[in-house]
C-alpha cells in the first residue's frame, strides 16, 4: 500500500447535517405534532452554537454550513477522490438535491441533532467538514472530519479537531465523545491521538469501502481525559 499523505487520508466518518427550516417531531399516543421550523432553527443554532457564533482557532475556523456552502458540498461529495480509499463513497447527488436536504432533513439527523461545520483557514478557504450527532442511547457525541485532499497533513485536521472537541465539552453536558477511522488509515489515528483520542477496540467489517468490507477502530475521549479547552476559552467576549 503506497504510505502518502494523500493514501493516509486524515478523515474519519461524517454525516451529512442540513439547516434551515428543520423540523422536529414529538410524538403522542399515536398523534404526530410538528414543530415550527423557523423557531426549531433559531432554537437549536443558539442552543448548539451558543456563545460561540464561530469557533475560532490559531490557523482555521469552524462555522456552521450555510445554504451557499452547497457548490462546495457538491463539488466535494461527488469526487470520489475526495473519500479515498478509507472512506465509503456516498451517494452522488445534484445541487437540486442536496439543497433540499437544507428543508427536509432526515427523521435520522433530526433525531441524533446532527451537525455539520465548514473548516476554513484564517482568509476563508473552505478546506473540508467536521461534524458531530448523539449516540444514542446515553447521549454520548461522536464526530467525523474530512478535509480536501491538497490540504491534508498540514495540521488543520488537528486543530479541527481539537476545536469540536473543546466546544462540546464546553457546551453539551456529556462524558464522552468518539470517533470511528479505518484501521489502515494511520493519519486519522494519528490525529485522534494528539488530540487525546484512546483506541478502545476493533468494529469488524463496519463500512463497505469500493467493494471491500473494512474494519475500524474506536477511538474515545473522556470528559476527565479532557480536563480543559485546549483552543476555545470558556469567556465570552
Amino acid at each position: 500500500m503506497e504510505n502518502s499523505k494523500k493514501s493516509n487520508k486524515i478523515a474519519a466518518r461524517v454525516w451529512l447535517v442540513g439547516w434551515g427550516k428543520v423540523l422536529s417531531q414529538t410524538q403522542t399516543g399515536s398523534t404526530h405534532h410538528v414543530l415550527s421550523g423557523e423557531k426549531i432553527y433559531m432554537k437549536r443554532k443558539l442552543l448548539f452554537v451558543g456563545v460561540f457564533r464561530l469557533l475560532e482557532g490559531k490557523n482555521v475556523n469552524l462555522r456552521i454550513v450555510e445554504r451557499d456552502d452547497t457548490d462546495f458540498m457538491v463539488d466535494c461529495f461527488n469526487n470520489i477522490d475526495f473519500w479515498g480509499e478509507y472512506d465509503p463513497i456516498v451517494e452522488q447527488k445534484s445541487k437540486t438535491e442536496r439543497m433540499k436536504q437544507f428543508d427536509n432533513p432526515s427523521n435520522l439527523a433530526i433525531l441524533t441533532e446532527r451537525k455539520r461545520f465548514i473548516i476554513q483557514k484564517k482568509d476563508g478557504t473552505k478546506i473540508g467538514f467536521i461534524g458531530h450527532w448523539i449516540v444514542q442511547p446515553n447521549r454520548m457525541m461522536g464526530i467525523g472530519y474530512d478535509i480536501i485532499p491538497s490540504e491534508r497533513g498540514k495540521g488543520y485536521g488537528t486543530e479541527a479537531i481539537q476545536l469540536m472537541v473543546d466546544y462540546l465539552f464546553l457546551s453539551q453536558n456529556i462524558g464522552r465523545i468518539q470517533a470511528i477511522t479505518d484501521v489502515r488509515n494511520k493519519a486519522s489515528q494519528s490525529v485522534l491521538e494528539k488530540v487525546g483520542f484512546r483506541i478502545e477496540g476493533t468494529i469488524r467489517k463496519s463500512a463497505f469501502v469500493r467493494g471491500v468490507w473494512t474494519n475500524a477502530y474506536l477511538y474515545s475521549i473522556l470528559r476527565e481525559e479532557w480536563k480543559e479547552p485546549k483552543t476555545l476559552t470558556k469567556s465570552t467576549r
